[in-house]
């Protein structure tokens, strides 16, 4: 009841191209990653660059405006002269240094300090 024929043979698949064809399918999706990788990394680096020359432009800026000034306040200061001593910069009268007769008392050796007149303190009843 078997139709009685000879053998068939059985062929083995060529697991080689199947390998092969795998690995260029491969290659080709990174590389089209890598691609894209590549161009946003060079896109990236130009942006950089551009930046990088507008921040030396800016500090170049900043160095010539600083001479500028400078300059500005030299010139003034060559036309106005030196300014006047403060007021506050003498040093307070201690001694030897007050004007008046001279005594070498106790009270000599406190400070002259200027009375502000009548209600200047606190006056608790």
């Amino acid at each position: 009841m078997c139709g009685g024929g000879g053998g068939g043979r059985i062929y083995e698949p060529d697991y080689g191209a199947a390998s092969r064809g795998l690995e260029l399918q491969l290659q080709a999706m990174r590389s089209q990653q890598s691609d894209g990788v590549l161009l946003a990394q060079q896109s990236l680096s130009a942006v950089l660059g551009q930046q990088q020359g507008v921040l030396g432009q800016l500090a170049e800026i900043k160095t010539l405006r600083a001479n500028e000034t400078d300059a500005n306040a030299r010139r003034m200061a060559d036309l106005l002269g030196a300014p006047p001593p403060d007021k506050t910069a003498e040093a307070p009268q201690v001694a030897s240094n007050r004007p008046g007769p001279q005594s070498t008392g106790r009270g000599d050796l406190r400070i002259n300090r200027r009375r502000t007149g009548p209600g200047a303190g606190l006056n608790l009843t």
